[in-house]
């Protein structure tokens, strides 16, 4: 799995999961990527810094005390009444920082929710029968047809591996037969 970092041309920055490369470019020719804060579908890598392990052989050091002394601590919002303290704010709109990012998650939120309803409604409903129909599709014996329901981990890679694509779901779905 590859996780990048994204942005549109609003200059939302996101995460996206891959399984390759290759799978993020075919997203992207199929207009399959929109961002979750606005819809846009120009969408881009942003620069990621690479996390690189250690050695075997290395030890991990701490950084130099002039670093840890300057690094940025956490921040927290403190009650309305406790004066004492103030309450860490966006210097643009003197909004509460913590509460820009809950409301900003609570978005992203939305609009990806909006975003699998949109998919899930052009799509059928296969349940534990996904593979086989995914693989009757591929394989030209039944018609093409967007579908969507449940697969092992197994299952899941078996279809990769056959060159058949297929996509997580982002967000926990009910099956139509166990809504109320």
């Amino acid at each position: 799995m590859i996780i990048f970092d994204l942005i549109c041309s609003h200059n939302h920055i996101f995460e996206g999961w891959f399984s390759s490369s290759k799978d993020y470019e075919t997203q992207k020719e199929n207009k399959l990527l929109l961002c979750p804060s606005c819809g846009s579908e120009d969408i881009k890598k942003s620069v990621m810094a690479p996390n690189i392990g250690l050695k075997t052989n290395q030890k991990k050091t701490s950084p130099p005390q002039s670093l840890q002394q300057s690094a940025p601590q956490p921040m927290t919002q403190t009650a309305p009444d406790a004066e004492s303290q103030p309450i860490a704010t966006n210097s643009i709109s003197d909004t509460p920082i913590i509460n820009q990012n809950e409301a900003a998650i609570k978005e992203a939120a939305k609009a990806l929710s909006k975003v699998q309803e949109a998919v899930l409604k052009e799509s059928v409903f296969v349940g534990n029968k996904f593979s086989q129909e995914a693989r009757s599709m591929h394989y030209g014996e039944a018609d093409k047809r967007k579908i969507h329901g449940h697969a092992t981990q197994k299952e899941a890679h078996e279809l990769q591996e056959e060159g058949i694509e297929i996509a997580a779901l982002p967000l926990p779905y009910i099956p139509p037969d166990l809504k109320n």
